[in-house]
């Protein structure tokens, strides 16, 4: 326990101990975080209980207004189980949202200086490392085999497709769900990596340049074409909102990324798909992207129904599955296709006015905060919750939840992902 404690201390520095303790735990959570729910929701557990030893040690320190938010989204969203028929749904959601409740009030509470321990967000890129050297060494192990004594090397899950058409039909043990099958889901994959690049870029030396360039080369492998959109944005913003000493290295990272995009396989796909859907007339097969076309029309044209509160979170699915039954959507309905939108699927799940409780912190702090990196970190969020519905996963909603409680927790909106051993 001594030694774990003194390794602690070398990585946050002489803190009190629960606080200490508190920090290192969940530092293990965002390292876990990229392998999947477990063990990251042990260690979300041990967090928050050292974060009340803590609290009942020193006090509770005031709240702020702005990440007692994320509670209030939880309470709302468990009013509406008042009008939920489905009730059972309604409980399962809450339990994977227990941590947006609690977390953000155990953060306020405590008297932590979080400019003082941005090094929480190095066990985030350790874990990522860690899946990315698992992911490879496994694809690789899948793809050997030997037959007669002679070895032979073959990535396709399919082993009739070439490496090419594999990447695009048959599976790929390099791309994809394939790639990290062990692991969290793509997407959240994907997202975790976006933005350790984010807290990368304010980092100098080879070593930074190196993890970057890593995971830049995750994201490809992942197949995650929102993540590389993201990047594509965010070095655009970068290349607005920074000097013009820096326009070089961003914009060579924005082309690096233009052309990662063009060059995945995946990508003219994409696009045929999408001009392929305005003839589709039989909605018995549709692929991914076109599923989510479908799943947004259907989403929308639901909450204009029922635009205040929405169905509740119990009913949400289920309404919008009869929808897609109605509507002829089968492979949505075939596959219980939730909206694939965070917007829209709390727009079901509690109207107008989850939308608003969803949206507002994240303005807040991409006007409050004048810091480039935090703004591009919430920039992150804001079109991953176009593309997925985030929230409706354990390790979503964890994710969220400690990067925004960090960030709004500052009420001076300074927290830099600089590393600062002074109070401020």
């Amino acid at each position: 326990m001594i030694v774990f404690i003194n390794h602690a201390k070398k990585q946050f520095g002489d803190v009190e101990v629960f606080e200490l303790l508190f920090l290192y735990s969940l530092g293990l959570t965002l390292f876990f975080l990229p392998f999947g729910v477990f063990p990251s929701n042990i260690f979300v557990v041990i967090s928050m209980i050292l974060g009340v030893a803590q609290i009942v040690k020193t006090g509770m320190c005031n709240f702020w207004q702005w990440t007692l938010v994320l509670p209030i989204m939880v309470v709302f969203m468990t009013v509406t189980l008042i009008y939920s028929q489905d009730k059972a749904q309604g409980i399962k959601l809450l339990e994977r949202s227990l941590s947006m409740f609690l977390l953000p009030i155990i953060i306020s509470g405590m008297k932590i200086n979080f400019n003082k321990h941005v090094r929480l967000f190095y066990f985030l890129i350790a874990g990522l490392i860690t899946t990315f050297a698992v992911s490879v060494t496994n694809s690789v192990m899948r793809s050997i085999s030997i037959v007669n004594g002679d070895w032979f090397f073959n990535s396709s899950v399919d082993k009739s497709f070439a490496f090419y058409d594999s990447i695009l039909r048959g599976g790929n043990y390099f791309f994809g769900g394939d790639f990290s099958q062990y692991f969290a889901h793509p997407t959240y994959i994907s997202l975790f990596a976006t933005i350790g690049i984010i807290f990368l870029m304010n980092k100098k030396g080879k070593l930074s340049y190196i993890l970057i360039s890593t995971l830049i080369i995750y994201i490809f492998l992942l197949s995650s074409r929102s993540a590389v959109f993201t990047l594509i944005v965010i070095s655009v913003f970068y290349m607005i909102k920074f000097k013009v000493r820096k326009v070089k290295l961003i914009g060579l990272m924005g082309m690096l990324l233009i052309a990662i995009y063009i060059l995945n396989p995946r990508t003219k796909v994409l696009y045929e798909r999408l001009i392929d859907f305005t003839s589709k007339k039989n909605y018995n097969y549709t692929t991914s992207e076109q599923s989510r076309l479908l799943a947004w029309n259907a989403s929308i044209s639901l909450i204009l129904d029922q635009p205040f509160f929405g169905f509740g979170i119990g009913d949400a699915n289920d309404v919008l599955k009869e929808q897609y039954r109605t509507s002829e959507y089968n492979y949505n309905y075939n596959n219980d296709y939730n909206a694939h939108n965070q917007y829209l699927q709390t727009g079901l799940q509690m109207g107008f006015v989850g939308i608003l409780l969803l949206i507002s912190p994240l303005l807040y702090a991409f006007i409050k905060y004048n810091n480039p990196h935090i703004q591009a970190v919430i920039l992150c969020f804001i079109i991953a919750f176009l593309f997925e519905s985030m929230l409706s996963r354990f390790y979503g909603v964890l994710f969220y939840t400690v990067v925004m409680s960090i960030i709004l927790n500052d009420k001076s909106a300074t927290f830099t992902f600089e590393e600062n051993s002074k109070e401020s």
